[in-house]
């Protein structure tokens, strides 16, 4: 795609392996010394950059619900350096998706201006 002047946010890669059958996906490798729109996720300052030193990887198999296809693609898009989204069953930070952090705030993020709340139930 280089030769096309294009670059990938996020890679899929699609096999009918008869053994491989999990979906995965790995993170985006952020070019944190590029440009990017700063925001607070948990009173952390985190960064949306806009362009990838690797792109965020998928793995799936061609038998793959649609639900799992953008579910990995949660993961793919997120980023290693500025915040990764994990399941739920994981709570590790700098997470964007996990159970640590209690009490839940009423407001967990801003970006561009704008302040996201969060259900405290």
């Amino acid at each position: 795609m280089s030769e096309l002047g294009l670059e990938a946010d996020v890679v899929y890669a699609i096999t009918k392996s008869g053994s491989h059958t999990r979906a995965s996906a790995w993170y985006t490798s952020d070019n944190d010394a590029g440009p990017g729109i700063n925001f607070m996720l948990d009173g952390v300052t985190l960064s949306h950059r806009f362009f990838p030193l690797i792109p965020g990887t998928v793995a799936l198999h061609a038998s793959s619900s649609s639900v799992t296809l953008l579910h990995e693609f949660g993961h793919a898009a997120s980023s290693y350096s500025n915040g990764s989204v994990t399941d739920l069953g994981i709570d590790s930070p700098p997470a964007l998706n996990n159970k640590r952090g209690r009490p839940i705030p009423g407001g967990f993020a801003s970006y561009v201006g704008g302040s996201f709340v969060c259900d405290r139930a």
